[in-house]
Order: structure tokens, then sequence, then C-alpha cells
């Protein structure tokens, strides 16, 4: 799968067009078209691979089991978003990972975070 930009005629008002870029998902091998945003293109490129993610690669099941794991554990939430609010700017900085948030909750818990939870 590639993304790949395409120039798009988007009609602003009647009998006026603007063109803008747009973003689709198409197969490697055979140009065929994956994800067009049913066929008006994603603004972003970002949009484009997060909806293939999402469609395409299990997404929707890998949500519901983090929603899973944080209705077991709702104290396990409440400290990650107490984390994420204190160390924003750590985070934005890269001078906190992921990898030390669950060692946080490891440490604080005693329960590790799995690998398929999105945090």
């Amino acid at each position: 799968m590639k993304i790949i930009r395409i120039n798009k005629k988007v009609e602003i008002d009647d009998g006026l067009y603007n063109n803008e870029f747009r973003y689709i998902c198409v197969d490697d091998e055979n140009g065929e078209v994956l994800e067009d945003a049913q066929g008006y293109g994603f603004k972003t490129y970002s949009a484009a691979a997060k909806s293939y993610w999402y469609k395409h690669k299990g997404g929707k099941e890998k949500i519901d089991k983090s929603k899973l794991f944080f209705k077991r554990h709702p104290e396990i939430q409440c400290f990650v978003d107490k984390i994420y609010e204190n160390n924003f700017k750590e985070f934005a900085r890269g001078e906190w990972t992921i990898n030390d948030l669950r060692k946080a909750v490891l440490k604080e818990f005693d329960v590790e975070i799995p690998s398929y939870v999105r945090i």
C-alpha cells in the first residue's frame, strides 16, 4: 500500500470549482484504489494512513482491546491521564517516552500494560 497525492476539483459554489490536493491509498502492485474517502480523497496524508490502518489492519479491534483494558483498570487510566497532563512538554521534547510511562505504571500499580494497548 502506498499513499499518493491527487489533484481534485472541489465545487465551492454553483459552477465555481477549486483545485485541491487530496490523498488516496492505492495498491503497490496493480494500482487499485484501496481507500479514497468515498471518492473525495483525504485532506491530509496522515488522515489517509489512519483510515487505512483502521479499516485494513484491525484498528477497530485494537482500539476495542485498549478500551477494555482501561475499563478493567480505571485507576491506571486516571494515572496515565495525569502523567500526560503534568508532563506534556517532556513528551513533546522526547524527554519522556511511552516506555517511561509503561515503567511508571508498572512501578506504581505492579501491572504491566500489554503491548496492544494504545496509550
